[in-house]
C-alpha cells in the first residue's frame, strides 16, 4: 500500500448519514459514492460502480485508504455486463451466487472483497461512535403495554430473521400491523400509515411501536439496523396549533415542507383553511382565538378557557411526537404548559419568536421553560432566543416565497377596473381582527374622503380574510368610495401587484407589502389602556417589520393618538407622487426582502428541515452576518 497509511473511506450511500459519519470522524475522510445513490448535503471525492468494484479498490489503496467504513441505503443495482473489466468480471460468480443467498450472503461475500483488497471494514461504532447509542432507553418511560408490545415484535422479527425477510415490524397492542420485507423500512411505515382506520386498534388503549433488530449472524459492520429521522417522521404525527390568519399561512408552509421531506407524516390540532387544505383536521374553527388585546380579551375569556382545555385534552390523547405551536404566545404557551406538565419528555417547538427586542424581553426566559426550539422569521432573533436557553433557527420569512402577480396580470387587473392614466389605486388593509377592523376601519373611510378632490378617479381595493368579511362590508359601507372587496388568493395577488399605495393595519401585512413593492402608511389604534400599557413597555420606536429589517425609518406610522386621518392623509398623498418619500420605502423595501431570505430555500422547507433536525438532534442555522439587531433593542 502506497501513500500516507491510515485514513478512512466512507463508502457512501444516500441519505444523511454519510455526511454524520464525516462529520464525527477524528480526521476528513474520503468520500466515496456508488453511481445513483448521493449522500445528502455531502460531495463525494469520488464515485465507483459494481461493475469495476477492483479497479476501485485499487484506487483507494492508492491513496492511502486502510479502513472503509458503510453508510447510507443502497438497493441492488442494474449491472451492465459492458461495463465489467476484466478483474472484476472474473468475481461475477461469486457475487452471483451470494446474492441467491440473499441480502446477508451477499454482504459477507462483499466484505470479503474488501478484506482481501487489504482493506479493513471497521463498523459504525468505531468510526463514528457518537452516532451509535448505547443500551437502555433513551427517553422516555416505556408502560406496560410498550413493553409486552417489544416483546411480541422481538419474536415477530427474529422469526423474519430466520428466513432472511426483514429486520422489523409495527404492533400496537399485540396485533401486528406490518413487517419489513424487500421494499424497506420506509414502505413498511407506509403501509401503516394507509391502513384502513376499522384495522387500527384503539389509540387510547396504545400508540404502538416500531421495532429494528438484526437477523441471526448478521454482520452490524455493513448492515446495521437504525431507525433515522425520515423514518420517525413517516411514523410520526404532529400536533400543530395556529390561532390566526397569518400563523395559518405559517403553518400550512411548514405542514407542505414535512410533507415533502418526511411522507406520511400525520397532523392533528387547530388550524385555518390554508391547513386544513395541507391535512389537518381542525379541533375547532381558528377564529375562536383570533384575539388581541387586554380589553378584547375580556369578553370572551370564558370560551377562550373551554379552549384551552379542550386543546390541552387533546394534545394528551394524540401523544404526538412533538407539540408544535405558531405564533398566538397567549394561548399557546399556555396549551404548551399544560401540556408539558402532563408529559415532561413530550418536545415542544415554537413558530415565531416573540418579539422580545421590542417589549417584554423575560417572555424568552419564561418561555423557555416550556419550549425547546423555536422557529425564528427574522434574522436578529437567533441570538435572543439562545440567551434565554431555547434553540433557535433562522428560517426566512414566508413572504419572501408566497406566490406574486405578474405585471401582465397586474395590468390586467387595472384595465378590469377601470383604472385610467394617473387614476390610483389604493389598498386598504384595516386588519385580520375584529377589534382591529372596528377601530381602523372608520378611519381609512375619513381619509379616502381627504384624498378624492385631488383624485376624483381615485380606486380601493379592500383584501379580507373569512374571519373578519362580514364585519368589513359592514363598515366599508359607510366608506366615499365603494371598494373592491376580494377574498380570493389570486386576486388578492392580483391587487397587491396594481396597487400604487396601502393604508394598513400594523402587522404583517407590512411584509406582504413590501414583496410586492407598494409603498405604504401604517395606522393602528387599540383600547386606550391596552396602548398605554405597551407603550410603557416598548423598547423600539417603530412597530413596523420593513423598517425593523432595513434598519432605517422609510414607513410613517400613526399609533394611538395619532391614528388621525388629517395626519394620514397627507402622508399616503406623497406616495401617490414620484418623490423621495416614495423612493426612501423603495429601497427600504429591497433591502428587507434580502435579508428576510429572499432567492434562498423556501422558508417553509427550512422551517420543515429545522423540526426534524431537532427531533434528531438540535442544529443551528445562523442567520446572515450582514444582519443585525434592531435599532434601540
Amino acid at each position: 500500500m502506497t501513500g500516507t497509511p491510515g485514513r478512512l473511506a466512507v463508502i457512501a450511500g444516500a441519505g444523511a448519514l454519510p455526511r454524520l459519519v464525516a462529520q464525527a470522524a477524528d480526521s476528513p475522510p474520503l468520500i466515496a459514492a456508488m453511481e445513483g445513490f448521493a449522500p445528502d448535503s455531502l460531495h463525494p471525492d469520488l464515485s465507483f460502480r459494481v461493475e469495476r468494484l477492483v479497479p476501485f479498490l485499487n484506487d483507494l489503496a492508492a491513496r492511502g485508504v486502510d479502513r472503509v467504513v458503510f453508510a447510507g441505503a443502497v438497493r441492488r443495482p442494474r449491472l451492465d455486463p459492458a461495463l465489467f473489466d476484466a478483474a472484476t468480471a472474473q468475481l461475477v460468480p461469486r457475487l452471483l451466487a451470494a446474492m441467491q443467498g440473499g441480502d446477508d450472503a451477499t454482504l459477507r461475500a462483499v466484505i470479503e472483497l474488501v478484506e482481501e483488497a487489504g482493506l479493513q471494514v471497521v463498523g459504525l461504532d468505531q468510526a463514528a461512535p457518537g452516532l451509535v447509542p448505547g443500551p437502555g432507553v433513551l427517553a422516555g418511560a416505556p408502560s406496560d403495554r410498550d413493553r409486552a408490545d417489544a416483546a411480541r415484535a422481538a419474536a415477530i422479527v427474529a422469526a423474519l430473521g430466520a428466513v432472511d425477510v426483514g429486520q422489523g415490524c409495527v404492533v400496537a397492542q399485540g396485533l401486528c400491523l406490518a413487517v419489513e420485507a424487500l421494499p424497506g423500512t420506509d414502505a413498511m411505515l407506509a403501509q401503516v400509515a394507509g391502513l384502513d382506520p376499522a384495522l387500527r386498534p384503539d389509540p387510547a388503549r396504545g400508540r404502538g411501536l416500531l421495532f429494528k433488530a438484526p437477523k441471526p449472524g448478521q454482520d452490524l459492520r455493513v448492515d446495521l439496523p437504525a431507525i433515522g429521522p425520515r423514518h420517525g417522521a413517516r411514523a410520526m404525527k404532529l400536533y400543530l396549533i395556529a390561532g390566526e390568519p397569518s400563523g395559518d399561512r405559517l403553518g400550512a408552509a411548514l405542514m407542505a415542507g414535512l410533507r415533502q421531506l418526511a411522507p406520511g407524516v400525520d397532523f392533528q390540532g387547530v388550524g385555518g383553511p390554508l391547513m386544513q387544505d395541507q391535512g389537518l383536521h381542525s379541533l375547532f374553527p381558528m377564529e375562536d382565538l383570533t384575539v388581541m388585546g387586554l380589553a378584547e380579551v375580556l369578553p370572551r375569556y370564558p370560551l377562550l378557557r373551554r379552549r384551552l382545555a379542550q386543546t390541552v385534552e387533546d394534545v394528551a390523547l394524540a401523544r404526538p411526537a412533538a407539540l408544535i405551536t405558531i405564533d398566538s404566545p397567549d394561548f399557546c404557551l399556555r396549551v404548551a404548559s399544560r401540556a408539558r406538565a402532563a408529559r415532561p419528555t413530550l418536545p415542544t417547538i415554537h413558530y415565531v419568536a416573540p418579539s422580545v427586542w421590542a417589549w417584554r424581553p423575560g417572555r424568552a426566559r419564561k418561555m423557555a421553560r416550556v419550549v425547546d426550539h423555536v422557529l425564528a422569521l427574522l434574522p436578529f432573533e437567533p441570538r435572543y432566543m439562545r440567551e434565554a436557553g431555547m434553540t433557535c433557527d433562522f428560517v426566512g420569512h414566508p413572504v419572501v416565497a408566497e406566490p406574486r402577480a405578474t405585471p401582465a396580470e397586474a395590468a390586467a387587473y387595472r384595465a378590469a377596473l377601470g383604472l385610467e392614466p394617473g387614476d390610483p389605486l389604493i389598498l386598504a388593509l384595516p386588519g385580520s381582527r375584529r377589534s382591529e377592523v372596528a377601530r381602523l376601519a372608520p378611519v381609512i373611510g375619513q381619509v379616502l374622503r381627504l384624498l378624492l378632490p385631488e383624485w376624483p378617479g381615485l380606486q380601493v381595493v379592500l383584501p379580507t380574510v373569512r374571519g373578519v368579511a362580514d364585519q368589513v362590508r359592514a363598515a366599508a359601507a359607510a366608506w366615499p368610495i365603494a371598494p373592491v372587496i376580494v377574498e380570493d388568493a389570486t386576486a388578492k395577488r392580483a391587487a397587491f401587484a396594481a396597487a400604487d399605495a396601502a393604508l394598513a393595519a400594523s402587522g404583517t401585512v407590512s411584509l406582504e407589502l413590501a414583496a410586492n413593492g407598494v409603498p405604504m402608511v401604517i395606522a393602528y389604534d387599540m383600547n386606550w389602556l391596552t396602548m398605554a400599557i405597551m407603550r410603557r413597555m416598548a423598547r423600539i420606536d417603530t412597530v413596523t417589520l420593513v423598517n425593523l429589517v432595513s434598519d432605517t425609518r422609510a414607513v410613517p406610522e400613526f399609533l394611538g393618538d395619532r391614528c388621525k386621518p388629517d395626519l394620514i392623509a397627507p402622508a399616503l398623498r406623497a406616495l401617490l407622487t414620484l418623490g423621495p418619500a416614495r423612493s426612501a420605502q423603495k429601497e427600504a423595501m429591497a433591502v428587507t426582502m434580502a435579508r428576510l431570505g429572499q432567492g434562498d430555500e423556501p422558508p417553509g422547507l427550512r422551517a420543515a428541515r429545522s423540526v426534524l433536525g431537532v427531533l434528531q438532534r438540535p442544529r443551528q442555522i445562523q442567520p446572515p452576518p450582514r444582519t443585525l439587531p434592531p435599532s434601540g433593542a
